[in-house]
Protein backbone atom coordinates (compact mmCIF):
# COMPACT_ATOMS: atom_id res chain seq x y z
CA UNK A 1 0.00 0.00 0.00
CA UNK A 2 1.38 3.59 -0.97
CA UNK A 3 1.83 5.42 2.13
CA UNK A 4 2.18 8.85 2.76
CA UNK A 5 3.62 9.88 6.50
CA UNK A 6 3.33 13.62 7.40
CA UNK A 7 6.17 13.82 10.05
CA UNK A 8 5.65 17.42 12.40
CA UNK A 9 8.50 17.46 14.87
CA UNK A 10 11.79 19.73 14.89
CA UNK A 11 14.13 17.43 16.57
CA UNK A 12 15.89 14.33 14.48
CA UNK A 13 16.62 12.97 18.59
CA UNK A 14 13.09 13.28 19.51
CA UNK A 15 10.78 10.27 20.67
CA UNK A 16 8.70 11.45 17.58
CA UNK A 17 11.54 10.51 15.48
CA UNK A 18 11.87 7.24 17.23
CA UNK A 19 8.71 6.60 16.32
CA UNK A 20 9.28 7.80 12.67
CA UNK A 21 12.08 5.06 12.35
CA UNK A 22 9.72 1.86 13.77
CA UNK A 23 6.84 3.06 11.70
CA UNK A 24 9.20 3.15 8.45
CA UNK A 25 10.30 -0.02 9.21
CA UNK A 26 7.22 -1.27 9.00
CA UNK A 27 6.59 -0.83 5.51
CA UNK A 28 8.56 -1.47 2.06
CA UNK A 29 10.84 1.81 0.79
CA UNK A 30 8.99 1.76 -2.63
CA UNK A 31 5.72 2.25 -0.69
CA UNK A 32 6.14 5.11 1.61
CA UNK A 33 7.24 8.61 1.38
CA UNK A 34 7.90 10.62 4.21
CA UNK A 35 7.23 14.67 4.08
CA UNK A 36 9.13 16.17 7.27
CA UNK A 37 7.38 19.22 7.82
CA UNK A 38 9.64 20.99 10.55
CA UNK A 39 12.95 20.06 8.84
CA UNK A 40 11.66 21.57 5.02
CA UNK A 41 10.41 24.83 6.40
CA UNK A 42 6.83 24.30 5.31
CA UNK A 43 5.55 27.70 5.49
CA UNK A 44 2.28 26.92 6.89
CA UNK A 45 0.93 30.60 6.74
CA UNK A 46 -2.64 31.46 5.21
CA UNK A 47 -1.02 34.86 4.15
CA UNK A 48 -3.76 37.60 2.40
CA UNK A 49 -2.74 36.15 -1.46
CA UNK A 50 -3.32 32.39 -0.18
CA UNK A 51 -6.75 33.02 1.33
CA UNK A 52 -7.83 35.15 -1.44
CA UNK A 53 -7.11 32.29 -3.98
CA UNK A 54 -8.53 29.09 -1.68
CA UNK A 55 -10.96 28.51 -3.38
CA UNK A 56 -9.67 28.94 -7.10
CA UNK A 57 -8.96 25.61 -8.98
CA UNK A 58 -6.04 24.68 -9.65
CA UNK A 59 -4.52 28.04 -9.14
CA UNK A 60 -4.68 27.31 -4.63
CA UNK A 61 -2.12 24.51 -5.82
CA UNK A 62 1.03 27.02 -5.97
CA UNK A 63 3.40 26.59 -3.99
CA UNK A 64 2.06 23.14 -2.60
CA UNK A 65 2.42 21.36 -5.70
CA UNK A 66 5.10 18.84 -4.38
CA UNK A 67 2.66 17.47 -1.12
CA UNK A 68 -0.34 17.43 -3.47
CA UNK A 69 1.36 15.47 -5.68
CA UNK A 70 1.59 13.08 -2.49
CA UNK A 71 -1.37 13.60 -0.85
CA UNK A 72 -2.70 12.30 -4.56
CA UNK A 73 -0.40 9.08 -4.57
CA UNK A 74 -1.07 7.85 -1.60
CA UNK A 75 -3.57 4.93 -0.52
CA UNK A 76 -2.66 5.67 3.15
CA UNK A 77 -2.08 8.68 5.05
CA UNK A 78 -0.40 8.21 8.40
CA UNK A 79 0.55 11.43 10.98
CA UNK A 80 3.28 11.35 13.14
CA UNK A 81 3.07 14.36 15.83
CA UNK A 82 3.70 15.94 18.95
CA UNK A 83 0.66 17.28 21.39
CA UNK A 84 1.37 21.00 21.91
CA UNK A 85 -0.95 23.26 23.71
CA UNK A 86 -3.05 20.27 23.48
CA UNK A 87 -3.23 20.38 19.86
CA UNK A 88 -1.95 19.70 16.65
CA UNK A 89 1.36 21.71 16.13
CA UNK A 90 1.29 24.86 14.37
CA UNK A 91 2.82 23.82 11.49
CA UNK A 92 0.87 20.60 11.25
CA UNK A 93 -2.49 22.59 11.07
CA UNK A 94 -0.74 25.24 8.53
CA UNK A 95 -0.11 21.88 6.13
CA UNK A 96 -3.93 20.72 6.45
CA UNK A 97 -4.89 24.44 5.48
CA UNK A 98 -2.29 24.73 2.84
CA UNK A 99 -2.39 21.19 1.20
CA UNK A 100 -5.81 19.64 2.01
CA UNK A 101 -7.48 22.45 -0.28
CA UNK A 102 -10.27 22.66 -2.42
CA UNK A 103 -9.78 20.13 -5.50
CA UNK A 104 -7.71 18.00 -3.56
CA UNK A 105 -9.18 17.05 -0.41
CA UNK A 106 -13.12 18.54 -0.94
CA UNK A 107 -15.18 19.65 -3.72
CA UNK A 108 -16.69 22.82 -4.01
CA UNK A 109 -19.84 24.15 -5.11
CA UNK A 110 -20.99 27.19 -7.29
CA UNK A 111 -20.88 29.68 -4.00
CA UNK A 112 -17.59 27.87 -2.55
CA UNK A 113 -19.50 26.10 0.09
CA UNK A 114 -17.83 22.53 0.51
CA UNK A 115 -19.94 19.59 -1.32
CA UNK A 116 -18.23 16.56 -0.78
CA UNK A 117 -14.78 14.47 -0.28
CA UNK A 118 -12.22 13.73 -2.66
CA UNK A 119 -9.86 11.63 -0.57
CA UNK A 120 -11.70 8.47 -1.88
CA UNK A 121 -8.17 6.66 -2.26
CA UNK A 122 -7.12 6.77 0.90
CA UNK A 123 -7.89 3.41 2.35
CA UNK A 124 -5.76 3.23 5.46
CA UNK A 125 -6.02 6.49 7.51
CA UNK A 126 -4.24 7.29 11.16
CA UNK A 127 -2.65 9.23 13.34
CA UNK A 128 0.66 8.53 15.83
CA UNK A 129 0.80 11.07 18.78
CA UNK A 130 2.74 11.97 21.79
CA UNK A 131 1.54 13.98 24.81
CA UNK A 132 3.27 15.34 27.64
CA UNK A 133 0.00 15.45 30.03
CA UNK A 134 -1.17 11.68 31.10
CA UNK A 135 -4.62 10.41 29.10
CA UNK A 136 -6.71 11.38 31.90
CA UNK A 137 -6.52 15.33 31.32
CA UNK A 138 -6.04 14.72 27.55
CA UNK A 139 -9.64 13.43 27.20
CA UNK A 140 -10.34 16.14 29.93
CA UNK A 141 -9.43 19.02 27.57
CA UNK A 142 -11.25 17.20 24.53
CA UNK A 143 -7.94 16.08 22.49
CA UNK A 144 -8.73 18.45 19.88
CA UNK A 145 -5.98 17.05 17.88
CA UNK A 146 -7.37 14.13 17.28
CA UNK A 147 -10.61 14.94 16.61
CA UNK A 148 -9.88 17.34 13.87
CA UNK A 149 -7.88 14.39 12.36
CA UNK A 150 -10.01 11.29 13.41
CA UNK A 151 -13.59 13.29 12.38
CA UNK A 152 -12.61 15.81 10.39
CA UNK A 153 -9.73 14.99 8.10
CA UNK A 154 -11.08 11.16 8.25
CA UNK A 155 -14.29 12.25 6.74
CA UNK A 156 -12.57 13.14 3.64
CA UNK A 157 -11.44 9.40 2.78
CA UNK A 158 -13.17 6.40 1.33
CA UNK A 159 -16.30 5.92 3.18
CA UNK A 160 -14.97 2.31 4.48
CA UNK A 161 -11.63 3.85 4.73
CA UNK A 162 -9.69 1.54 7.96
CA UNK A 163 -8.53 3.80 10.50
CA UNK A 164 -6.03 3.48 13.57
CA UNK A 165 -4.70 5.59 16.57
CA UNK A 166 -1.87 5.51 18.69
CA UNK A 167 -1.14 7.84 21.60
CA UNK A 168 2.24 7.97 23.86
CA UNK A 169 0.65 9.43 27.12
CA UNK A 170 2.60 11.38 29.88
CA UNK A 171 5.87 10.92 28.11
CA UNK A 172 7.86 13.03 30.08
CA UNK A 173 7.02 11.36 33.35
CA UNK A 174 7.39 7.61 31.89
CA UNK A 175 10.51 5.87 32.70
CA UNK A 176 12.82 4.65 29.54
CA UNK A 177 11.91 1.35 30.19
CA UNK A 178 8.39 1.89 30.13
CA UNK A 179 8.52 4.49 26.63
CA UNK A 180 10.27 1.19 25.20
CA UNK A 181 7.77 -0.96 26.04
CA UNK A 182 5.25 1.58 24.48
CA UNK A 183 7.02 1.46 20.98
CA UNK A 184 7.31 -2.26 21.10
CA UNK A 185 3.59 -2.84 21.49
CA UNK A 186 3.22 0.02 18.53
CA UNK A 187 4.90 -1.46 16.07
CA UNK A 188 3.50 -4.70 17.01
CA UNK A 189 0.31 -3.24 16.18
CA UNK A 190 1.47 -1.62 12.94
CA UNK A 191 2.34 -4.20 11.48
CA UNK A 192 -0.59 -6.62 12.44
CA UNK A 193 -2.64 -3.95 10.80
CA UNK A 194 -0.45 -3.02 7.66
CA UNK A 195 -0.25 -6.95 7.49
CA UNK A 196 -3.68 -8.23 7.46
CA UNK A 197 -5.66 -4.90 6.82
CA UNK A 198 -7.66 -5.31 10.09
CA UNK A 199 -9.26 -2.01 11.54
CA UNK A 200 -7.75 -0.46 14.71
CA UNK A 201 -9.19 2.15 15.89
CA UNK A 202 -8.27 2.14 19.18
CA UNK A 203 -4.51 2.84 21.11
Amino acid sequence: MKTLVIYAHPAEDSLNAEILSRLSACIAPENLRVRKISAEDFDPLINLQRYRMFNNIPENRAGVEDHVADVEWAEALIFVYPTWWYGLPAILKGWLERVLIPGVAMKIDAAGKPAGPLLSHIRLFGAIATYGAPWWWTRFVGDPGRRTLMRGVRWLCFTSCRTFWIAHYDIHRRSQKSIGAGLDRMEAKLRRLLRTGSKETRS
